[in-house]
């Protein structure tokens, strides 16, 4: 059984194999044209770390490499999320919907796949975290803070700010929720080891680089990611005479008729996107309400289908208002939006949006439960 990811990505597997078997060494690819940086110059390396990692261990090829990562990282996802909803969840009821809930959530997020199954694995750690805040207990606290930190760097590397939801989440939650001053040192400690581990990365990543520029003396080591080639083309979700369709080759074109020079991907073609999109914003603003107003409906729509009855359980909650839940999980999917919103709500951007509409509906429903029961009882 084969799973399906982007088609470059499995090329660039297969490279990072091969730059392996002929090293011996972590970090380093081997294209058509010799050996190269791992994504070949691209972010997101953690994919083909983890590629080379299997096959020097398990000696695996690409198809049974990538089959073990959507296993590892979406099935770990499934075990911490089941986890975390049995401790913190009281009644057998809810329970039963969150295992429900989670499994079909599981089911959906396997089916897209690819590096995007991180904001999913990133997510899972919310229940446990919000049972351990409610127990305060303070060395397991220090001990989840610590292992959610070198996730988020794992995590990090294999997909762009995939960590950056659950972060936000925890953050915000202490904030609101701890009255005392232990939440600036749980703040300060997650803070400080995502620095120390970035920086640790970074060396690393460095040492690998000085090792391939012996190999290759003009290797591309940029790892930043392309942000307004996405927003340009994002544009075209809604159809228009200017932006067409959502093609990579659309913004390639419109680069090239302005400077043909200009090296696809490089800092100078993102340089004439970043214009051209506030150009366009500028000269067609009906076209960029109509696209944004479409972004959102469609947004909108994944968060009512994968919330469900967990909205209608906000709605008539009694104590909805209170704000200890509901802004740090309002913040998480506000930044998980933000993918679908500036480029287009495919699924594959808003995996970590409908894992928190998931966990926001457990969470509410959960919640409406206890408060008709409460409200029997007190009837009674």
């Amino acid at each position: 059984m084969f799973k399906d990811i982007m088609g470059d990505r499995v090329n660039t597997i297969k490279c990072a194999i091969d730059g392996f078997d002929k090293t011996g060494s972590i970090g380093v690819g081997y294209y058509d044209y010799g050996f190269d940086s791992l994504s070949n110059g691209g972010d997101d390396k953690g994919l083909y770390y983890f590629a080379q990692v299997m096959h020097k261990i398990f000696d695996w090829n690409a198809e049974q490499i990538i089959i073990a990562f959507h296993i590892l990282f979406v099935g770990f996802g499934f075990i911490f999320f089941c986890i975390g909803w049995m401790l913190i969840l009281k009644n057998k009821l809810s329970k039963i919907i969150s295992i429900v809930a989670t499994s079909i959530l599981t089911v959906c997020v396997y089916k897209i796949g690819d590096v995007y199954v991180m904001f999913y694995f990133m997510s899972s750690f919310i229940p446990i975290f919000l049972y351990l805040v409610n127990n305060n207990n303070n060395n397991s606290m220090i001990f989840f803070i610590f292992s959610l930190s070198i996730f988020s760097t794992i995590s990090h590397l294999i997909r762009s700010y995939s960590f950056i939801p659950t972060i936000l989440f925890v953050i915000i939650y202490l904030l609101i929720n701890l009255k005392n001053n232990k939440k600036y040192s749980y703040i300060f400690i997650l803070v400080a080891t995502l620095f120390i581990s970035n920086v640790i990365y970074k060396e690393y990543e460095k040492n690998i680089n000085n090792n391939l520029l012996q190999l290759n003396h003009n290797a591309n080591l940029n790892t930043k990611h392309v942000f307004w080639h996405s927003v340009y083309i994002g544009f075209g979700y809604v159809d228009n005479e200017y932006i067409p369709h959502y093609s990579d080759e659309v913004a390639m074109q419109k680069v090239n008729s302005i400077d043909a020079n200009i090296k696809p991907l490089s800092k100078a073609y993102e340089d004439i996107l970043r214009k051209e999109v506030f150009k366009f914003i500028k000269e067609h603003k009906i076209i960029t309400m109509q696209n944004f107003g479409a972004k959102f409906g469609v947004i909108f729509l994944y968060f009512l289908i994968f919330s469900n009855i967990g909205f209608y359980c906000f709605c008539a909650s009694l104590n909805k208002k209170k704000k200890e839940f509901l802004i740090p999980c309002l913040c998480a999917l506000c930044f998980n939006s933000i993918f679908g919103f500036l480029v287009i709500p495919s699924i594959n951007y808003l995996i970590g949006f409908i894992s928190f509409s998931v966990i926001f509906a457990i969470y509410y429903i959960d919640n409406y439960i206890n408060e008709k029961r409460f409200l029997k009882c007190y009837k009674q």
